[in-house]
């Protein structure tokens, strides 16, 4: 149940920070930040960092502290590695594509660890 909390607080991240970064650009577009309180983006993305903190607290209660936030921000760099070529045109490098690797047999080890 708390591993699925997890993935909650995983996908809220990128929203959150896909939603944040979409607002800012719309903002910075029109000339001016303080526009981003009426970017819809931008309040998706406080949507998706409640969400995010709701359900990392949650599995806070049962996950080990360096496991949960491991895990939660690790995940959500891949996705968002992943994710950012076809959201914001961003180039897939080898080096990124090794960087990912190591990611994820990081989280495998600490999660085999536990």
């Amino acid at each position: 149940m708390y591993w699925l909390i997890l993935i909650v607080a995983i996908i809220a991240n990128v929203i959150a920070n896909v939603a944040f970064k979409k607002g800012v650009v719309g903002a910075s577009q029109h000339g001016s930040l303080i526009l981003l309180f009426v970017e819809p983006w931008f309040w998706i993305g406080v949507f998706g960092g409640a969400v995010l903190l709701t359900s990392y607290l949650l599995a806070l209660t049962k996950i080990q502290l360096d496991i949960a936030y491991a895990i939660v921000t690790t995940s959500s760099l891949l996705l968002l590695t992943i994710l950012s070529p076809h959201l914001f045109g961003s180039e897939v490098t080898m080096l990124k594509v090794l960087g990912m690797l190591f990611a994820v047999t990081a989280i495998g080890l600490l999660t085999y660890s536990q």
